[in-house]
């Protein structure tokens, strides 16, 4: 987990951030900073407290890849409660995740699951914040790999059947 320094736009450390205008300059300054992804995780004050970068592989299924344990280890060692995803528009991007869901719902709905706030998605390129446009941060599951062998959903109609033969080979 890399730590920055949000002073360029503004505020000194352990200052909480206190408006989206200022959540947005203070991510733009580590987004440009960095030059890549990543996730600001704030304390309960709002205070930039960690800064951890998203790789590729966070970008995808976060279960069964090791994404998920670093992102859930980067929040444990921060001590953050809640989190504003920061990127330049990769995350928006639909195709890698099932339902046409953005690898950036997908990291803010793991935070979510371990109760860190996912506070806003911003594109720090185009200076867009979903919250202030009224759309969700985190959405849908925390997706994973699909696995060679893993059981196929069924319904109830095949389920009834496979029941069936089973009960009828007892007798």
């Amino acid at each position: 987990m890399a730590h920055g320094s949000p002073a360029r736009a503004g505020i000194g450390p352990g200052e909480a951030l206190s408006s989206p205008g200022q959540a947005k300059a203070v991510a733009e300054t580590f987004y440009a900073k960095a030059k890549e992804a990543g996730i600001m995780l704030l304390n309960s004050q709002n205070a930039v407290v960690g800064w951890l970068p998203i790789s590729t592989e966070m970008m995808g299924p976060l279960r069964d890849t090791g994404a998920l344990n670093a992102i859930y280890r980067a929040v444990s060692q921060s001590n953050a409660a809640a989190a504003i995803i920061v990127h330049g528009g990769e995350l928006d991007e639909t195709g890698n995740l099932p339902a046409g869901l953005s690898a950036g719902k997908n990291i803010a709905a793991a935070l979510a699951k371990i109760d860190v706030r996912p506070l806003d998605s911003i594109n720090a390129v185009t200076r867009q914040s979903r919250a202030e446009m009224g759309l969700d941060i985190a959405g849908g599951p925390v997706f994973k790999r699909d696995q060679p062998g893993n059981a196929k959903s069924l319904t109830v109609a095949e389920v009834r059947r496979v029941l069936k033969s089973a009960l009828d080979n007892l007798t």
